[in-house]
Parts: structure tokens; sequence; C-alpha cells
């Protein structure tokens, strides 16, 4: 894994995997952003696996012809010199709204290494978990219910060292 692995590869490839469930459910997704991600420090392998529940979740929690977004995006660092840049992928979908527990029960079946905590504020409640994906810094995942009965289902991956930004 030199370069890092190719986040929009692996986002394609899962795609491809999800198409079945999307076409019988007559789900659209829509990707924005996604197209000029650079190449993330993970596991190749956990990356996709992680992907394809994030990506069925949300398909099989839509309405019936309704969309799954899909939005991609470079984080820069803090700006200190150390602060390294992170590819955020955001997974939204209408679905019906969860209760904090549903979330938690969600999180431990995507087999993240641990919950890291659960915030509430006047926009909705965030549930983060560490996924165990990276190699020596932890890729993050979040789940986001906002007050508009949305769920986003955030990844937060380390840009490889070598990933032009």
């Amino acid at each position: 894994m030199n370069g890092g692995v190719d986040v929009l590869k692996t986002l394609h490839d899962v795609r491809v995997l999800v198409a079945p469930l999307t076409r019988r459910r007559d789900v659209t997704l829509v990707f924005h952003g996604c197209e000029a991600l650079p190449h993330a420090t993970v596991d190749e392998q956990k990356l996709g696996r992680l992907l394809y529940k994030l990506f069925t979740v949300a398909v099989r929690n839509t309405p019936v012809s309704g969309t799954v977004r899909v939005a991609g995006e470079v984080l820069r660092g803090d700006g200190s010199s150390r602060a390294r840049p992170l590819i955020q992928i955001a997974i939204t979908d209408p679905g019906p709204v969860p209760t904090l527990g549903d979330l938690e029960r969600l999180v431990r079946s995507l087999n993240l290494v641990e919950i890291l905590g659960a915030e509430q504020r006047s926009g909705g409640v965030t549930l983060t978990a560490a996924s165990g994906l990276g190699e020596g810094e932890q890729a993050m995942v979040s789940l986001r219910l906002e007050s508009g009965a949305l769920r986003t289902l955030v990844l937060t991956l380390p840009v490889a060292e070598n990933g032009a930004v």
C-alpha cells in the first residue's frame, strides 16, 4: 500500500456491488465531489467492506424511488504544519429517523473498533466510532441525525503521505 488506497476506485467498486440492491429498490446513488479524492492511508479490503455496509444501510433505509447522496471532500488541517488533511465521505439518506439506541446498534453491526461518544446538539445527534481502518491513525465513522429527518453516515480517512491534495 505504498501510495495509499485509491478511494475513488473503491467507491466505484462498491457502487457496482450495491447496484442490484439499488435496482430492486429503485434507489438512485448520486455522487458529488468524489472524483478528485486523493488516496487514503487505510486497509483497502476493510475500506471496501465498510463502504459496502454503509451503502447497503443507506439504500435499505431509503424509501423506494428515493435518492442516496454521497459527497466527498478533503478537509484541510488546522493550519499547523503537522496537521494532516483528511478525506471525508458523507452518505446521506432520507430514511426513517432512528433513535440513539438504533444508531448504537448500527455502529456495533458495522464491527467498528469502539464507540467514542455521542453528542446531542440542537441540529441533531452525532455518534462517533473508531473504524479500525487506519494504519497508525484511526479512521473515524460518525452517524449524524439531523433535525430534518436525514441520516448522514460520515467516514473520515487520513490522506496518504504522498497523496496530492
